[in-house]
């Protein structure tokens, strides 16, 4: 039949469950519905009704599921792609380090053959067949005007070092203070760039270590401590590539310049990536600090925090002495850090006199007393008790004068805020008691359900839209109440399972059943006008007389 369209028969065996009859897996679907349609309880429209919404419940759950499902194939395919992300990270890493490996022995080869090439061509002996305009070639550096070669031992013409009869000088290496070669040769460092100055310099810094008051103990991510240096001319944080390494930190592309003095053209080094991680020294955190990570051999300190943290609102910092400070900042410069000052006890008189003024001033209203205080961390109080102190209690009165003018205005303005708050609660409070409300029927109230339209070719509005009186007999989940009948009609009792949606409170029905007076019950504190309802205007009024 058409009341069984689109149904299983677990539908079926529901169905037949809430009619009160005993159905088991062996029944087949036609006998399901025999004994769905032999039962006692059987009313179409009501298992109509019931079979749509036991249809409709089924498909929901069947809905959740898949979407359920869905959602799991998503996680899944996201974590999939993050662990080839991150494996394609960890390539790069290990390429680029191949990379420059490669490069350092390449280099160190070149060394190697040059240092070859030129030993060769400083010990090879003068060839007889060699022209004089090809000996000309070689004059002021390596040969004379008479083409006799230079000795580079003893600096003298006619012969050359090996063949030298002086006491040869040691070659020494000023990087790793070995022999036989010297620092501008030498394969143990990984760059040949290293000049005289910048061995010097960092000979110093690593000499200074100890007693540099700018070096401080750093933790990354609330881990083990760091050596850092405070660079206040550095615009960035910079990091070690071992030590983001050694914390498990998840490193990012991003190739940023790095630019230094002398050249502002060419860049000095490019950063290896870039990490997103909390910065901690002395007590004092930022978090989400962006974090650009270099080749060890780029610095000689585990991190270089720059202006990136130490320009954060919050932070603060100083040298006092020998020693730096940092510590966090309110509203008040250095609030966390003690200030010892010497005051002359004759001050403290006046400013004691000055407090029993301004104590005099006593204002009742709590948000004016938080308005004060505010208006007085922007006039930096530090600066009054100064003044106070200096003796001038005139300039105190000017400003505190102007001090209550700004209140009086800002008065002003709360109480406009306050009226326009009232009238927001007044409509919130409208719109609750109006709109809000919700159907919550309970066990035996009695409820009216809505009505499905008859398909007869006519006109439906004249059909009845609710049906009732009807009881409630039993609260079901999802907002669904099994109802029944309280007259019997034809000899039975009408029972069906109904929506909150599809119930209405039951009232009389000779009186007026429009939709509009469905929340009658609700008093609304704001009545808006009624309208007024005109009967139209038929079409012949409208044309001219004939």
């Amino acid at each position: 039949m058409s009341i069984f369209a689109g149904a299983r028969k677990c539908d079926l065996k529901i169905l037949a469950e809430e009619l009160g009859e005993m159905v088991d897996d062996s029944h087949k679907l036609k006998d399901v519905k025999k004994i769905i349609l032999a039962s006692k309880e059987y009313d179409e429209e009501c298992t109509k009704e019931w079979m749509n919404t036991i249809i409709n419940e089924r498909k929901e759950r069947e809905e959740i599921a898949e979407r359920r499902h869905q959602d799991e194939i998503q996680i899944a395919e996201q974590k999939r792609q993050e662990e080839i992300a991150e494996r394609r990270r960890q390539d790069e890493i290990q390429m680029a380090e191949r990379k420059r490996k490669e490069e350092y022995e390449e280099r160190k080869r070149k060394d190697e053959m040059e240092f070859e090439l030129q030993t060769i061509r400083l010990g090879a002996e003068d060839d007889s067949a060699v022209t004089t305009n090809e000996k000309r070639k070689l004059y002021g550096v390596t040969h004379n005007e008479r083409g006799e070669p230079k000795c580079f031992n003893c600096s003298n013409f006619g012969h050359i070092a090996r063949n030298c009869s002086l006491l040869k000088s040691v070659l020494t290496c000023r990087e790793y203070d070995e022999t036989d070669h010297k620092a501008i040769n030498c394969v143990a460092k990984e760059t040949n760039h290293s000049s005289g100055e910048s061995l010097s310099f960092r000979r110093v810094g690593e000499i200074s270590e100890e007693s540099n008051s700018f070096l401080k103990k750093a933790k990354i991510n609330n881990c083990d401590n760091v050596q850092a240096l405070i660079d206040t001319g550095s615009s960035c944080c910079l990091l070690k590539i071992s030590v983001a390494q050694k914390l498990k930190l998840k490193l990012e592309r991003a190739v940023n310049k790095v630019y230094g003095f002398g050249n502002q053209k060419m860049p000095a080094l490019t950063s290896i990536g870039r990490i997103k991680a909390d910065i901690e020294v002395d007590n004092v955190k930022a978090k989400n600090i962006s974090i650009y990570v270099f080749p060890d051999d780029a610095q000689s300190f585990d991190l270089i925090i720059g202006r990136t943290w130490l320009d954060l609102p919050h932070i603060a910092y100083t040298k006092m002495g020998k020693r730096v400070h940092i510590g966090c900042r309110e509203y008040e410069l250095f609030r966390n850090f003690p200030i010892d000052e010497k005051v002359n006890r004759v001050c403290l008189k006046r400013l004691e006199t000055s407090q029993l003024e301004n104590e005099s001033l006593q204002i009742k209203d709590s948000s004016q007393q938080k308005m004060i205080d505010n208006l007085a961390n922007d006039l930096k109080m530090v600066k009054n008790e100064l003044r106070l102190l200096q003796g001038d209690i005139k300039d105190f009165k000017k400003e505190r004068h102007s001090l209550l003018l700004q209140i009086q205005e800002k008065n002003k303005h709360v109480e406009n805020l306050k009226s326009i708050n009232d009238s927001l609660v007044k409509t919130n409070a409208y719109y609750d008691k109006k709109k809000s409300g919700k159907v919550s029927p309970r066990k035996g109230d009695i409820m009216a359900v809505r009505r499905n339209s008859n398909t007869t070719g006519e006109s439906t509005k004249t059909q009845p839209r609710y049906r009732g009186p009807m009881v409630v007999t039993e609260i079901l989940p999802s907002d669904t109440y099994r109802i029944s009948q309280l007259e019997p009609s034809n000899g039975r009792i009408y029972a069906t399972i109904a929506h909150v949606s599809q119930l209405k409170a039951w009232r009389s029905w000779n009186e007026d059943d429009d939709d509009s007076s469905e929340n009658s019950d609700y008093e609304p504190e704001m009545q808006g006008p009624k309208r007024t309802i005109r009967k139209p205007v038929r079409y012949g009024a409208f044309m001219p007389d004939r």
